[in-house]
């Protein structure tokens, strides 16, 4: 086998299983392996252009890419493709900005669900977000989803908004509601505007207090 392969996988492999990677408990007799590899991604990126020139991407199936997957796989590791080692070999398609925009807005879900929040945002930010990821000439992302997360997302995006929350929280203030749109004076920034707030419990009680307090001194 392949050293790279059996790297990759020997922390998962011995005679005492399962074994824990990660606090994760994984038996390898039961496990499935997925390996990856930028092997052919000009080829398919070509024919992936190829094949959507004709047919929505929806339409497109495993069937299409199967022999030139084959033929990719035989020219970089002949070991792999003629020991039977690998069961199935799955493209990685890449992705046009309709595939973008869709991730770009799981996140948002995502970090609205993890700051408990409403998250809503402009057009404007979208484009921009969009903008910053780059295309080739065929309309493909140059990068995949982690490079789109980290730098992009989190340095416009989760970052800031994370600053912005705990900035409020420090101040005993929980923002509820917040909407992002362009920066009015730095068209290269997202601007955030907290729309709507809740008191902690804390603040509420001391707000009480100072208010009962007042209050006292006026009846005397």
């Amino acid at each position: 086998m392949p050293e790279d392969v059996v790297t990759s996988i020997h922390m998962f492999l011995d005679s005492q299983q399962p074994v824990f990677v990660d606090d994760a408990a994984i038996d390898a007799r039961q496990a499935m392996f997925i390996f990856t590899t930028n092997e052919g991604h000009t080829v398919m990126r070509s024919e992936t252009a190829r094949l959507l020139r004709h047919r929505d991407r929806q339409d497109l199936r495993h069937r299409d890419f199967e022999p030139l997957l084959q033929a990719i796989i035989t020219e970089a590791n002949p070991w792999l493709a003629h020991k039977g080692v690998v069961h199935l070999y799955a493209p990685f398609l890449p992705m046009t900005r309709v595939e973008v925009r869709e991730f770009i807005v799981s996140r948002f879900k995502e970090y609205a669900c993890q700051f408990r929040v409403d998250l809503t945002h402009d057009d404007d930010v979208m484009s921009f977000l969009i903008g910053e990821i780059g295309f080739d000439a065929n309309g493909f992302t140059e990068h995949g989803l982690a490079r789109i997360d980290e730098p992009t997302l989190l340095t416009e995006v989760k970052g800031p908004l994370q600053d912005l929350i705990e900035d409020y929280n420090n101040r005993l203030v929980k923002p509820t509601a917040i909407h992002m749109s362009m920066d009015k004076n730095n068209k290269h920034r997202v601007a955030f505007d907290v729309k709507s707030t809740l008191h902690s419990d804390s603040h509420k009680t001391q707000h009480q207090q100072q208010h009962q307090h007042q209050h006292s001194k006026a009846d005397l």
